[in-house]
């Protein structure tokens, strides 16, 4: 056809086409959900917080049982998200051509990589995932917290952390014994409006420092952008951490549960159907994610606000 118009057995091979990309993008894992998420049917998890200790034992007698700190921590209930496939009937009178559906289907993926970064970010970074002063944490070697222990820290520096403000986000995970050097370390991710607040500043060494070959693979591969260290710890920069705002997190941990409903592989990623109700279609189809996020492991990680001495969660929408 002219102009570059497809017929409609052109569309149906691009949909086809189309379908085993989408497929083909399910099985890779360079996502967020991949990297911090553990996957569950379950609506209430229980989640083992630190491990075990050794206690006195007399001749001839036994250890007493004893199993790890646990907590069971509700999950959210999976939500439903998606967009819709720009093949209608009135785009086929219109006229389609090909580079239009590829660019559809590269802008669904973009968003349905951008759904999945913010619902793990906004779970990170709503206040009652770490700890948050409403339970003690258990102790570790010679750490002992209470119940004000809280993993919510605010700063009112007005964006620009210092130095010791890194020292203490790490510290706030590595005594609980998470992050450890040998393990990898902790890991920072900030906004790049932040990132470029300090940077500017003098006093501040901007060459990225060395970081561990395989968390640089990882962010590279995930798109993100190694920045600098920081009082120990890896800095990297995101735009989908909200400005003034940090989230932090042990690097070999995963610290989220990922639930999914139950009618769905664990596995389960972009899926495809048919058309909707209202909107007549073309052999097309929709885009749908289905999933939730909540922090677990709750001493692996930290939220901090550069803009005030209390912590205010940020506001995180998952449809832009």
């Amino acid at each position: 056809m002219a102009d570059g118009i497809m017929n409609r057995a052109q569309i149906m091979d691009t949909v086809t086409e189309l379908r085993y990309a989408v497929d083909e993008y399910n099985q890779n894992e360079r996502q967020w959900d991949a990297m911090l998420c553990l996957r569950t049917h379950k609506e209430t998890e229980r989640v083992y917080q630190r491990a075990m200790g050794y206690q006195p034992v007399g001749e001839g007698g036994t250890p007493s049982r004893q199993r790890p700190f646990y907590q069971d921590i509700d999950l959210p209930v999976p939500m439903r998200y998606g967009l819709g496939t720009d093949v209608t009937q009135m785009a086929l009178e219109d006229g389609l051509d090909r580079e239009s559906m590829l660019h559809n289907h590269s802008q669904a993926i973009d968003a349905d990589r951008r759904w999945v970064t913010k619902v793990c970010t906004r779970a990170m970074l709503l206040d009652g995932g770490w700890w948050d002063g409403t339970a003690a944490p258990p102790t570790w070697e010679e750490n002992t917290f209470t119940s004000a222990e809280d993993h919510y820290l605010g700063y009112n520096v007005s964006g620009i952390p210092t130095l010791a403000h890194f020292t203490a986000i790490k510290r706030h995970i590595q005594e609980h014994g998470f992050g450890l050097e040998r393990d990898g370390g902790v890991i920072c991710m900030i906004n790049g409006d932040t990132a470029d607040r300090i940077t500017n500043l003098a006093e501040w060494a901007t060459a990225p420092g060395p970081m561990p070959t395989p968390v640089m693979s990882q962010l590279q591969e995930m798109g993100l952008r190694p920045g600098f260290r920081a009082g120990g710890c890896l800095v990297a920069v995101s735009d989908m951490i909200p400005d003034y705002y940090g989230v932090a997190w042990a690097v070999n941990q995963k610290p989220l549960h990922w639930r999914m409903p139950r009618g769905l592989s664990l596995d389960a990623g972009v899926l495809t159907w048919n058309e909707g109700p209202n909107v007549r279609t073309y052999d097309s189809f929709d885009y749908i994610r289905r999933g939730s996020a909540k922090v677990t492991l709750r001493g692996a990680g930290v939220a901090v606000y550069f803009n005030s001495g209390t912590w205010t969660d940020p506001t995180i929408t998952l449809t832009a």
